[in-house]
């Protein structure tokens, strides 16, 4: 296993400024294409396992989630954790501990509207994020009613 490569920050800046040209993405694509299309079986096989290995970790499962929330939503890591400090890691709806946090957006507009826990935001995309649902659950659920038992 090779060593991962630390670069400086003079190196990191060169490097996002060239990968901001069309010019360059284009030429980096393909170098990539060609390095992959030349992998042999055995070779590919060792490099999805050991991709497996590292996003089985925990570092390998956070930057994933951050990957995901960015790219998803738009939203940084700095954006995230201020969302957490702002809810203190309490689902907006029921009020408990999240764990995990569940991003939750408007899915017209994609804005996001906060963190919520799990079982709320399942049941908030079940409800087709309509209010009136909602509301009718919820009174449906006060009344307290057998219908037809």
């Amino acid at each position: 296993m090779t060593a991962k490569r630390i670069y400086t920050p003079e190196q990191k800046a060169a490097k996002a400024k060239h990968a901001a040209t069309p010019a360059y993405r284009a030429a980096h694509r393909e170098r990539c294409r060609r390095y992959y299309a030349a992998l042999t079986p055995e070779q590919k096989i060792a490099r999805v396992a050991s991709n497996r290995r590292y996003y089985a970790t925990r570092e390998g499962k956070a930057l994933n989630a951050e990957w995901h929330r960015r790219n998803r939503y738009g939203i940084e890591p700095g954006e995230y954790d201020a969302l957490m400090t702002a809810q203190g890691n309490i689902c907006a709806v029921c009020e408990e501990i999240m764990s995990p946090p569940h991003v939750d957006h408007c899915h017209e507009t994609g804005r996001v509207r906060g963190l919520l826990c799990g079982p709320c935001n399942t049941g908030a995309g079940l409800l087709r994020d309509d209010p009136k649902r909602c509301h009718a659950l919820g009174d449906y659920l006060e009344a307290g009613e057998t219908h037809g038992v």
